[in-house]
């Protein structure tokens, strides 16, 4: 209890007050610690307070560092080790005829139980663990009443910021920074983000908006994360990473400004080993959603969603270093890749007469994984096996009715693998092996490399929703660039040397047009759909099965890799790619352009083999005086693959290596009448 006063004078900042507290530091009611500027051209000073435990505002506690009649405002830290309690009180560091201050809460957890208002001053809440904004009012607004929604701004608004890895804005909170009367409107930034190296898991961001209101002429909400791993922990790698925003009965008004969602999660593990010692795994699970449900309603001139998850898994393993040589070696890795941006039916979607709307669910999965096997005699049988699995999917679906000028809708994934596995045999063998006469018995030799992939997108309308747009894009990509490749060390005419290769590979992507949904398009549409994906082989057959058993016995690492025996043939034909547009001209005749083929409207970066290249923009890619047009309405669904495969010749035998490559696709251009 009781007053701290350090305030200034005119033409004298205020002065500067720092408590820290051992353990837990109270502000009691009524307290005042005051550092304001007083008159003409006096700034406010500094406070800062800190706790070692816990850290509380009661009702009625006064922390001013705001400026004189002109001046700056000053700065206020109000941080705790662990927790701070905000249950009433006033945090000010205003400035009337000057730059706003700032006011800094930064504890592991922070409990904001009572209004806070900034009186203009931008606001900085930051906690290690997580935010919780309970039923409470935040405004950096400066009114003359107390109507913070509805009342006429007499200033300036604050920016408030929230940054922890969890933020709560629980029922009933406002947050507000807009203005009025020409005054500038503050910003309303949430982000729950991690970066870091090492072995914390899992990482598991949120941002949860439940009965609340923001309201401020850019609302951004960003969970965004990132965990890279360079080190084995018991011969394994597990990281978990997951990024979610959910808009739950909710209300964002921008105005004519924006509204952001953007949820990231990315994965890198990146592991060089020469001394494994007999199996080494690896496992990735990265997901993003963003979530707008059917009770909630957002309002902006541009309203941009987004959710990113990226899976990168790069090892280069060998036992050409360990001293305890192991006769059965692999690596197996798993990736789990799934982002997915949705708008449920019933959410209002307010936008102005050139509102844009951007939804996108893009998936990006990187497999890079070798076992080099190296036998140190000519009698031991042996194994090296490199099996990867990947379970990808984007999804950016639409099933609220929408009145807009432009949708953009995309659901990209993608797959680039390339998994190896080769064995070396000794040099004298080797000798005996490319030298004339008999060659000798050898052990039986086991090398296999072998993926599982399931790839899906899905874009579009679905639920019955009602689409009115001037211009609207909707594209599903999924693609898989995969490659095998098996090297067994020598010439598998041996009967002694097996080589497996196996890839079991499927792609679906489906594009929702109107199919499900009652579309209206007034001046253009593009429709994009592709399937790539290699052509399964099956080399993992019961014969090959029972044979590797008999000669090698019973190993876990052999039910890992069985695992990926495909219980049917070859998953699809052909890659497929398709793309349709139409254009309203000005008799409002619909004409076809049945030349079109996928390189007119998609950005391959070159051949199929090079990969698909998609980037996100805010901005509108539709050019509305392009002369082609088409008419079209259609829903596509499919799985595809189309591959070549090739033996390549290795250093030791012309037979001792095979690849198995993605290099080509078809595509396709279709058109029909409306």
């Amino acid at each position: 209890t009781g007053e701290i006063n350090v305030d200034g004078k005119a033409g004298v900042a205020g002065g500067s007050v720092a408590i820290d507290a051992g353990d837990a530091i109270t502000v009691e009611k009524n307290a005042v610690i005051s550092a304001k500027g007083q008159g003409a051209n006096s700034n406010g000073g500094e406070i800062i307070i800190l706790a070692q435990d816990d850290a509380t505002l009661e009702d009625n506690a006064v922390i001013d560092a705001g400026a004189g009649t002109s001046g700056n405002g000053g700065f206020i830290e109000f941080s705790a080790k662990d927790k701070v309690d905000v249950k009433g009180g006033s945090l000010a560091a205003a400035a009337a005829n000057g730059l706003p201050g700032t006011i800094l809460l930064d504890p592991a957890i922070l409990n904001l139980n009572a209004d806070v208002f900034t009186a203009g001053a931008n606001m900085l809440f930051e906690a290690d663990e997580t935010i919780n904004v309970n039923g409470v009012t935040i405004s950096s607004r400066q009114i003359a009443g107390v109507d913070h929604v509805n009342d006429a701004s007499t200033g300036d608004s604050g920016d408030l910021e929230f940054i922890a890895p969890v933020i709560n804005f629980n029922g009933g909170s406002q947050v507000l920074a807009h203005s009025t009367d020409g005054f500038a409107s503050g910003e309303i930034l949430a982000n729950a983000k991690y970066s870091g190296i090492g072995m914390v898991d899992p990482v598991a961001l949120q941002i949860n908006v439940t009965d609340s209101l923001l309201k401020a002429l850019l609302i951004e909400l960003q969970a965004d994360g990132f965990v890279s791993k360079t080190a084995l922990s018991d011969d394994s790698v597990v990281t978990n990473v997951s990024a979610a925003i959910n808009v739950n009965s909710s209300t964002l008004d921008a105005g004519a400004g924006t509204v952001g969602l953007f949820a990231t999660a990315e994965a890198l593990t990146d592991i060089l080993e020469t001394d494994i010692p007999d199996a080494i795994n690896i496992e990735h699970n990265v997901s993003a959603l963003t979530h707008i449900d059917g009770s909630s309603v957002i309002k902006a001139d541009t309203i941009e969603i987004v959710s990113r998850a990226t899976n990168s898994i790069a090892a280069d393993v060998s036992n050409v270093d360990n001293t305890m040589y192991e006769d059965i070696t692999g690596i197996f890795s798993q990736a789990n890749t799934h982002s997915k941006a949705t708008i449920a039916q019933g959410a209002d979607i307010q936008t102005m007469d050139a509102g844009h709307l951007s939804l996108a669910a893009l998936s990006t999965t990187n497999i890079d994984i070798a076992m080099l096997h190296e036998k140190q005699d000519a009698e031991t049988p042996s194994a090296a096996m490199a099996v990867s699995e990947v379970n990808a999917s984007a999804e950016a679906t639409i099933a609220a009715d929408l009145a807009i000028s432009t949708v953009e809708t995309v659901a990209y994934s993608e797959i680039n693998s390339v998994v190896s596995a080769t064995t070396i045999f000794p040099l004298s063998i080797l000798a005996l092996l490319t030298g004339e006469g008999e060659v000798p018995d050898l052990p039986f030799t086991m090398t296999a490399a072998a993926s599982k992939h399931d790839n899906r997108a899905k874009a579009g309308f679905i639920e019955g929703a009602i689409i009115n747009a001037d211009l609207l894009g909707l594209s599903a990509f999924a693609r898989d660039e995969s490659i095998l490749i098996m090297d067994p060390g020598a010439s598998m005419e041996n009967v002694h040397i097996k080589g497996i290769v196996d890839g079991d590979f499927l792609s679906i992507a489906e594009l929702c047009f109107r199919e499900n949904a009652d579309v209206t398009v007034n001046e253009r549409y593009l429709l994009e759909i592709a399937n790539v994906a290699p052509e399964s082989i099956d080399g993992l057959s019961e014969v090959a099965k029972q044979e590797v058993t008999s000669e090698l016995g019973a190993n876990p690492m052999f039910t890992k890799l069985w695992k990926l025996q495909s219980s049917s043939a070859s998953q699809s034909e052909s890659s497929y790619e398709y793309a349709e547009e139409w254009e309203a001209t000005e008799d409002s005749d619909a004409t076809m352009d049945s030349d079109m083929d996928s390189g007119s409207t998609m950005d391959s970066g070159g051949d199929s083999g090079e990969g698909y290249s998609y980037e996100w923009t805010t901005e509108s890619s539709y050019d509305t005086s392009s002369d082609s047009s088409s008419s079209s309405s259609s829903s596509s669904s499919s799985s595809s693959t189309s591959e070549e495969t090739s033996e390549s010749q290795s250093s030791s035998d012309s037979d001792s290596s095979f690849e198995f490559e993605s290099e080509s696709s078809s595509s396709s251009s279709s058109s029909s009448t409306p």
